[in-house]
């Protein structure tokens, strides 16, 4: 996370979405498919993508999501952002689940 302050859009972050029509498993081989890339100059080549069944961890990727898309569209301010991310976990709202316990946000 803090490679990506500093270097903005290093992590390209995405949520999947479940297809109910296929039954939920563990399994040691997991298959994704898009067209997810990452480029070197003129190298292009697949990205690769970390996969991590914690849901605590799920939580924070989905809130990292959510606050990259709020700097993104200046809903935030990068003082926020930074603020945000110094105080994780306590600045967390477990992705939209509860208040969190130290603000983080400047008063509007």
């Amino acid at each position: 996370m803090w490679y990506d302050f500093e270097h903005r859009r290093s992590f390209k972050l995405a949520e999947t979405t479940l297809d109910a029509s296929i039954a939920p498993i563990e399994s040691k081989t997991i298959e994704l498919r898009g067209n997810a890339c990452t480029t070197w100059g003129d190298s292009i080549a697949p990205a690769t993508v970390l996969w991590v069944n914690v849901p605590l961890f799920n939580d924070l990727m989905k809130e990292w999501l959510t606050r990259k898309q709020e700097l993104a569209s200046g809903t935030i301010t990068k003082s926020e952002y930074l603020e945000w991310l110094l105080q994780w976990p306590a600045s967390s709202d477990m992705a939209g689940k509860r208040e969190p316990k130290r603000k983080w946000r400047k008063a509007k």
